[in-house]
């Protein structure tokens, strides 16, 4: 297989790929000027840097014509159905032309190379597709971290004020500075979830397993969530597990996920109402913790997407809802990471109920 020429506009590598198991087969620039033969097509035709003369008249006759077209041709060993076809670029323009042979006879010659054709723009379509999601990543982690340096400054500054450091501070000013804190935290939770589901689509986010109490991690979860609850007017005293058993986790990971379910439940659960912790053995090696809570519910229709990342239980995105819509894709992404998953029931009315499974320890640590 030899290759003279590599336009860049073309998806030359692509075509390469199709027709290097093609037979006699070729790509030629607007000028005849060859860009790719195969071994085949250089046992008839020779390695000349341009097409043999009959094959530049039907290049010439494609280029004009912009599309594809067979014709019968003769060697002087064999009698063949050439189909000749042009390339385009992603506008559209002509910008080089190839040509296949078949044995005379052969019916569905068109047919192959318009399939190729479709082959070919498909994969470069995939291929675009691909660098604009891992640009897309990358615009996305960069963006992040440029946003927490800031809000971290803002957080940071006014805990100091709160604090008083620099001296008392006028009680006028305090309510401001805590909503100035309160929504610095909020914005990034929200630029730290959009980094983590940046990360989990690139598997870049790394775990580290190792046995721990899972009455640990609830009580850990439950004080990282207790003064949204109070603000919320929402019991979770619930929050606790009576027995204890050992998970083989990744304790950071473990904790986010319940603190994602547990915020979630206490943002849908009406004042009054309360989220709880249950523990079962599911499984011999696996334990289950469920996040439960009396809230509205889910509708069956929305427990098939509730999963999806930036979807949200009740509709699209909407202002004041407290969250991006990240949060269960990402703690369903991590749960299967650590080797367990998570499942949803819920009724309208009724609550619902997330089980987190994991792996737990069987044999002593």
């Amino acid at each position: 297989m030899e290759n003279d020429h590599e336009p860049a506009p073309v998806p030359f590598r692509l075509w390469r790929a199709l027709l290097a198991e093609a037979g006699p087969a070729w790509l030629a620039d607007l000028d005849g000027r060859v860009l790719f033969r195969t071994r085949a097509f250089t046992t008839i035709f020779g390695n000349g840097a341009e097409l043999p003369p009959r094959l530049l008249a039907a290049l010439r006759q494609i280029r004009d014509l912009g599309h594809a077209v067979q014709a019968p041709l003769e060697t002087d060993r064999k009698r063949w159905q050439a189909v000749y076809f042009p390339i385009f670029d992603a506008e559209g323009t002509t910008v080089a032309v190839g040509g296949i042979l078949r044995p005379a006879g052969s019916p569905h010659a068109s047919d192959e190379m318009r399939q190729a054709a479709a082959e070919a723009r498909l994969l470069e379509l995939e291929e675009q597709i691909a660098e604009a999601e891992r640009r897309k990543a990358a615009l996305l982690q960069t963006m992040s971290h440029e946003l927490l340096t800031p809000l971290n400054a803002v957080v940071g500054f006014s805990e100091a004020a709160l604090q008083e450091v620099r001296g008392p501070l006028p009680a006028a000013y305090r309510e401001y500075l805590e909503h100035i804190r309160n929504a610095g935290r909020h914005a990034g939770d929200i630029v730290q979830t959009l980094l983590d589901a940046a990360r989990l689509d690139e598997t870049q986010v790394a775990t580290a397993r190792r046995p721990i109490s899972a009455r640990r991690l609830v009580a850990e979860a439950r004080a990282m969530v207790a003064l949204r609850a109070v603000e919320e007017g929402v019991d979770v005293s619930r929050v606790t597990l009576e027995r204890d058993d050992l998970v083989e986790t990744d304790p950071l990971r473990a904790r986010q996920i319940l603190v994602n379910l547990l915020v979630n439940a206490i943002k849908f659960t009406p004042r009054g109402g309360a989220v709880g912790i249950d523990a079962q053995r599911s499984e011999p090696d696996c334990l289950d913790l469920v996040v439960w809570d009396t809230g509205i519910g889910i509708s069956l229709a929305e427990q098939e997407r509730i999963f999806e990342p930036f979807y949200q239980a009740g509709g699209a995105l909407r202002a004041g809802s407290g969250g991006a819509g990240l949060g269960l894709a990402i703690s369903r992404q991590l749960a299967r990471l650590l080797g367990g998953d998570i499942f949803l029931s819920s009724e309208p009315g009724k609550g619902s109920r997330f089980t987190v499974r994991l792996p737990r320890l069987t044999s002593p640590a």
